[in-house]
């Protein structure tokens, strides 16, 4: 008993010890909020001042070395995610190296040439981010191109206006267009089209944003806004590091940190057919880019005949050269469509109807009274189990195709022929009575009495059961044909003639128990399923 006590003990002791990767994690964490909240405390002391060393230095650079760190050990369901939030945590690591460059040369006014090391620095942190949010929405989001070439759509339009009505009347403010000015510049609009792609991609898609994407989104508009004050702040001349804006940036950076340290919640399941969609999601992909396309189209009309910056004109004809693209595709997909639509409803090995095609046009025909009394074959192969398990599933798929071919040459102009699965197969026959396809089920069974010239199957010869159902005025659906002619199949089975007629008044839901117990097929069907065998 005391050895099992020391035994359970030392389990407990085992599992209770922080592994060195959670001790770093713990580390980075208290890194990250203790740095936060200092800076935090050191707001009140004067910016500029010489004790403003240790926040401005030290503490910004170790909250952003922290949240490097913890994104670069972000939870990542795939490689792709994984790799996504590492170029992140690349792009805090290079703009930690700019702050420190910035405080130690720039700030302290031992270097003023504008480019700078630390602005080269700055913005390699964007195209990192970019490819970023490209894999970690690939992660999410099918690569449709219609989808992504919304969302351009929307980021070149919302630039073209941001360069046109916000860039350029900063531009005025009492600096002539240079190269300090254009880095300047580059902030904010990269900020801009970065959360606009993201915001767009999710939106145009239906995706609901999960935690993560939210959070991270939340971060980069944060960063947006500090970027923009920054602008303002700048091209004025009243920037001085150490002031709240700082704060917001090491917000933005804490925010994405908190991110990456999220677990996703499972995706849920998409919605069954027919059971229509579980957002609005119509109106963002008509609405979005339509919007954009207007608003470029807008900014190259105001500054016909004024001095429209060159980057809003180029921005806006990217848009509308992105708009133009997308129509193209849209074109493309319509013209695809009959054929999806046709594939949809086509058994891929015979060519046939498959239970759809068969299910929609039987309601059609059962809604128009002149195509009425609609008649039902429902043929099923006997013994094609042991064809496949004897000559092979080549040999059996080979066979189903020349079945198809023979019972092609027997049906009339209006007939419908489809394939339900296995080896059964549906004869619809439009205004037909009950004595007609009788007719129709006895030259089956004569074309499919000569032997099949194949290689793999020559010499044999395949039979068949056929059920009939006929429609009756009280006949609404196609399971109520399929149940009575199923009924009637298996009926036939134990005929010399091979084909027996249903009694659909007598096919109720009631009093219908399917044979064999065939439960599984009977539910996937839509028939009742009985509560036990009579």
């Amino acid at each position: 008993m005391a050895s099992k006590h020391r035994r359970r003990l030392s389990s407990i002791r085992h599992v209770a010890t922080p592994t060195p990767h959670r001790v770093g994690l713990r580390t980075l964490w208290v890194g990250l909020i203790g740095s936060l909240l200092l800076y935090a405390a050191h707001l009140p002391v004067a910016p500029g001042a010489s004790s403003r060393f240790v926040p401005d230095v030290i503490l910004y650079n170790v909250l952003y070395v922290c949240a490097a760190g913890l994104c670069w050990w972000a939870h990542a369901a795939t490689s792709g995610e994984r790799w996504a939030w590492r170029l992140i945590a690349l792009g805090l690591v290079l703009s930690t190296a700019g702050n420190i460059w910035f405080s130690l040369f720039v700030s302290s006014g031992l270097l003023t040439a504008v480019p700078s090391v630390s602005d080269a620095l700055y913005l390699a942190f964007y195209p990192l981010v970019n490819v970023a949010v490209v894999l970690l929405l690939r992660a999410r989001v099918r690569p449709v191109a219609a989808v992504w070439l919304d969302g351009l759509v929307v980021g070149f339009g919302a630039g073209a206006v941001a360069g046109a009505f916000l860039l350029a009347p900063l531009l005025q403010l009492g600096r002539a267009v240079s190269a300090e000015v254009v880095t300047v510049l580059a902030y904010p609009v990269a900020d801009l089209a970065l959360l606009i792609v993201l915001l767009t991609a999710a939106g145009i898609t239906g995706l609901r944003m999960d935690a993560r994407l939210g959070w991270l989104g939340v971060g980069l508009a944060l960063n947006l806004g500090a970027d923009t004050a920054y602008l303002l702040l700048d091209i004025t001349g009243d920037y001085r590091e150490g002031g709240p804006l700082d704060l917001v940036w090491l917000l933005a950076v804490t925010i994405t940190a908190v991110a990456a340290r999220m677990r996703d919640k499972p995706v849920e399941h998409t919605p069954p057919l027919g059971a229509g969609p579980r957002h609005p999601v119509g109106w963002y992909a008509v609405a979005l880019p339509m919007t954009a396309n207007l608003a470029a189209l807008g900014v190259l009309l105001a500054g016909f005949g004024h001095d429209l910056p060159v980057l809003a004109g180029v921005l806006a004809g990217a848009c509308i050269l992105t708009a133009t693209a997308r129509t193209v595709v849209t074109v493309q997909e319509l013209r695809a469509l009959p054929q999806a639509r046709r594939e949809a409803r086509t058994d891929p090995l015979t060519g046939l109807a498959n239970r759809r095609g068969l299910h929609e046009e039987c309601v059609r025909l059962l809604d128009h009274p002149d195509a009425t009394p609609v008649t039902l074959l429902l043929l099923d192969l006997d013994g094609f189990k042991d064809i496949n398990d004897t000559r092979g599933h080549e040999a059996g798929d080979r066979l189903l195709v020349e079945v198809a071919d023979r019972l092609t040459g027997v049906m009339r102009r209006d007939d419908l022929l489809a394939r339900l699965g296995g080896d059964e197969f549906v004869a619809l026959l439009p205004a037909t009575p009950a004595s007609v396809g009788t007719r129709i089920a006895h030259r089956i069974h004569e074309a499919l009495s000569v032997p099949v010239e194949d290689a793999r199957t020559e010499g044999l010869v395949v039979h068949g059961s056929i059920g009939i159902s006929t429609s009756t005025p009280s006949t609404t659906t196609t399971a109520e044909l399929l149940r009575a002619a199923d009924r009637a199949m298996y009926r036939a089975k134990k005929t010399p003639a091979g084909v027996a007629v249903a009694d659909l008044a007598t096919a109720t839901p009631v009093d219908w128990v399917h044979p064999h117990g065939r439960r599984r097929e009977a539910t996937m069907r839509g028939w009742p399923v009985p509560a036990r065998h009579r």
